[in-house]
């Protein structure tokens, strides 16, 4: 479950940083600055961000959960490896304009850290 783990934070390390920085290389100058003037990014950007901030409230959860399945010896690799499907998805979808899809991919994430809190309390 470890590679579960290290895989959401490979996945937030991508979504946060990497991604922004693809979309952004023709503003190299901007990127290497010290940012103290306000830039307008493009709106493909904006929803990166956007969907980065979303990962961030979740993440936590994410990962307390699943170092409690590691702690607890309950396996929650195909909750953890199904939530992290859901996220990519959902990033996917963010940075595509598709909201209901994206809406619905977020609740199943939801709903999966859930199951992955009940699969916990049912075992100690």
């Amino acid at each position: 479950m470890i590679e579960i783990i290290l895989s959401a934070l490979l996945l937030t390390l991508i979504q946060s940083w990497l991604i922004p920085m693809l979309l952004n290389l023709g503003n190299l100058s901007f990127l290497l600055s010290n940012r103290d003037e306000d830039f307008e990014f493009s709106t493909i950007t904006k929803r990166a961000q956007r969907a980065s901030t979303n990962l961030y409230e979740t993440l936590p959860i994410f990962i307390t959960l699943m170092l409690l399945g590691v702690i607890l010896d309950v396996d929650l690799t195909l909750s953890g490896s199904v939530w992290i499907a859901l996220r990519v998805l959902f990033l996917m979808c963010y940075l595509g304009g598709i909201k209901i899809v994206r809406s619905g991919i977020w609740v199943a994430s939801v709903v999966t850290l859930i199951m992955m809190g009940f699969n916990i309390v049912a075992t100690v």
